[in-house]
């Protein structure tokens, strides 16, 4: 499927689903939705996008390049390669994943690598916060940006949000199954 086809896909998708489907400047799509949840798939790569939140993805037609919050909360599950990921408070370089990202008040997001290898990165510097490789949601953390630029992260005891159905629904969207089971 070229990037022509893509769109139209795209276009006659989003016709029945509660989402805002856009470009920006850059050629980026822009993924808004209103009041209800969301689930939709793009190449080889499904989301889920909460109520009330805005995501922007750099694609090629096939993978997604990069995912950037932009506000809300959104599940992402990616069929390979590596991928950005940007939020207001890091950055973050991800392999082979399942994440579910919420942005919360006050410059923080909660960030949890429910399966693959991650980088996360300061967004201005580019240098390592810390790395993690995670089997089965291993370290959920909420990351916030204090007010003087400084990143601070702390490891939350339990999932936020997201479960492991919510990432079931989406790897079978894509003709996968996740990696970790039925350990829930």
């Amino acid at each position: 499927m070229n990037r022509r086809q893509s769109i139209i896909t795209l276009g006659a998708l989003f016709a029945s689903l509660p989402l805002a489907l856009y470009a920006n400047d850059n050629g980026a799509l822009v993924i808004e939705s209103d009041k209800e949840e969301a689930k939709f798939k793009i190449g080889k790569d499904a989301f889920l996008l909460r109520p009330n939140s805005k995501i922007e993805l750099s694609h090629d037609g096939t993978f997604t390049k990069a995912l950037t919050l932009l506000g809300g909360g959104v599940m992402g599950v990616f069929g390979g390669g590596e991928k950005t990921i940007e939020t207001k408070t890091f950055t973050a370089g991800i392999r082979g994943t399942g994440i579910y990202l919420q942005e919360y008040a006050d410059d923080a997001v909660y960030s949890c690598l429910c399966y693959g290898k991650g980088d996360y990165r300061y967004s201005n510097s580019g240098e390592i916060l810390f790395s993690l490789n995670s089997t089965y949601h291993d370290k959920p953390v909420q990351i916030v940006q204090s007010k003087n630029g400084k990143l601070e992260y702390k490891v939350n005891k339990t999932m936020n949000n997201h479960n492991d159905d919510e990432l079931r629904d989406l790897e079978k969207m894509c003709g996968r199954e996740v990696p970790f089971g039925n350990n829930s």
